[in-house]
């Protein structure tokens, strides 16, 4: 992999995160979110219920970012990626990565660990999420 394009994914990632990050009154750059993606990319979240059943919960960018924006609402949020791996073929790449949210930026109150699994395609020599599915731990 040229190490071009993996920097150019592990930046992609990055700026996902910091932009959903953020105190409560934090203004996040929904404009620089909604690029990071292909028009018609999901996300997905694979969620497991008191019983130990998994559903799948499915999102549009949108919808996602209005989801979310709810819950930032009320919330102070940071959430990073920690050891990432990544395949990789031509104009497309998937990358794996460990995730930690907290409450706090210095990630001393944590709320979750999980795992992401994100697609990417390259369209115009821009890479661009296609789809992104994670399950806590």
């Amino acid at each position: 992999m040229k190490e071009n394009t993996r920097s150019e994914l592990i930046n992609l990632v990055s700026e996902f995160f910091r932009i959903i990050s953020g105190a409560i009154d934090e203004e996040r750059d929904w404009v620089k979110f909604r690029k990071l993606f292909t028009s018609d990319a999901k996300l997905f979240a694979s969620v497991k219920d008191d019983l130990g059943n998994y559903t799948i919960h499915i999102w549009s960018v949108e919808s996602y970012m209005s989801r979310l924006e709810q819950f930032l609402k009320t919330n102070d949020f940071y959430e990073k990626a920690e050891k990432i791996e990544i395949d990789y073929s031509n104009k497309i790449a998937r990358l794996t990565c460990n995730y930690i949210a907290s409450k706090t930026e210095e990630f001393s109150v944590i709320l979750k660990k999980g795992v992401n699994h994100i697609n990417f395609i390259q369209l115009n020599d821009e890479w661009k999420i296609i789809n992104s599915i994670w399950e806590d731990k």
